[in-house]
């Protein structure tokens, strides 16, 4: 193999032998019950972020998976996969502080949105500085506060955070203002499901810059997985209760699930894709087909995290701390890639 592509593997080499230091396996016969507690699901969204670096790093030096590069070519098509793990541990998230944390709606918009809203206007300031006036593609002073409020994203990573915000306001108002917690699930669902339509309906986004809100398949192609973290939460005893008692067949169907799936998906992105739009064509069959294999792919890997995590959890101290600054992780990672 070309000396370089192994270099190229050194980095994420490093992240997995860090995984394997303080590795805790649960006795045989049971499982970690504290496998989607809030330090496991951190530590899970932290080693997504670096995912999603490596994903972005990927696509660069491999033109989105077109050249192959060694092993780290994979990364370049798993970026689906590591958000599926933010999207999933946010839902889960709220719906177990909810169940867990008398009041938790009254102080919800205090508490909850300013961790999400703060770190959002920073980095749009921070790119704004960097980038957007450094490379000049802001010229103006109406430019620069659509930007720094982000109505415009001159930091593209910084989708999430407007689609999580939007999902955590629509959280907020169905539980607080509709008393029955079966209708609230019920409205929660079908505003996920409106955003994901809208935003295959709306294309891509054909702007100089691409910060345009809702245009692009990264904006719709895991949010479903929100809404699965919302439900795993409410019906939590039930579903675990399931996953204990069919675990030895559970586990080895969902590696193989995902094996197959995933190795079709990637058939299918490049036989129908999200990219069949032309004028007078927008390609909506292509694009549907493209988002139902990416969503099974998407769900049989989760299932088999999570079923991995009930048997064997990382514990290492650096992951913990990594967990913790996940999301910034997640929005300024590309300053390094522009400089």
């Amino acid at each position: 193999m070309n000396i370089e592509y192994l270099l190229l593997c050194i980095f994420p080499a490093i992240v997995f032998i860090i995984m394997l230091v303080q590795i805790k396996i649960a006795p045989k016969g049971s499982i970690h019950e504290d496998f989607l507690s809030l330090q496991q699901s951190k530590i899970l969204q932290g080693l997504a972020a670096v995912g999603i670096i490596f994903h972005h790093l990927s696509q660069y030096i491999t033109n989105y998976g077109n050249e192959w590069r060694g092993p780290i070519t994979i990364f370049s098509s798993m970026g689906i996969l590591f958000t599926t793990i933010f999207f999933f541990c946010s839902g889960f998230g709220l719906m177990q502080s909810l169940k867990n944390k008398p009041d938790y709606l009254k102080t919800f918009l205090r508490k909850r949105m300013p961790a999400v809203l703060i770190p959002f206007i920073i980095s749009n300031a921070i790119y704004l500085v960097l980038v957007g006036m450094y490379f000049g593609s802001v010229n103006s002073v109406l430019e620069s506060l659509a930007c720094l409020f982000g109505f415009r994203l001159v930091n593209t990573n910084t989708w999430f955070l407007v689609e999580i915000m939007i999902l955590y306001l629509a959280f907020y108002f169905t539980h607080r203002f509709i008393k029955k917690p079966g209708k609230a699930m019920g409205a929660m669902s079908i505003i996920v499901v409106l955003m994901i339509t809208v935003s295959l309906l709306l294309g891509h986004d054909r702007s100089k810059d691409g910060g345009l809100w809702f245009m692009g398949e990264w904006w719709y192609n895991t949010t479903i997985f929100f809404l699965a973290g919302l439900f795993m939460a409410k019906y939590y005893d039930k579903v675990l209760a399931f996953l204990k008692k069919h675990y030895k067949w559970l586990l080895p169907v969902s590696i193989v699930a995902f094996l197959v799936t995933f190795g079709l998906e990637e058939i299918v992105l490049r036989t129908f894709g999200y990219y069949q739009e032309w004028e007078g064509h927008p390609g909506y069959g292509a694009k549907a087909i493209t988002l139902l294999a990416q969503v099974l792919t998407c769900g049989a890997w989760l299932l088999m995290l999570l079923l991995i995590n009930m048997k064997v959890q990382v514990k290492n101290i650096l992951l913990v701390l990594l967990g913790k600054i996940s999301l910034e992780i997640y929005i300024i990672h590309d300053l390094f890639k522009v400089f």
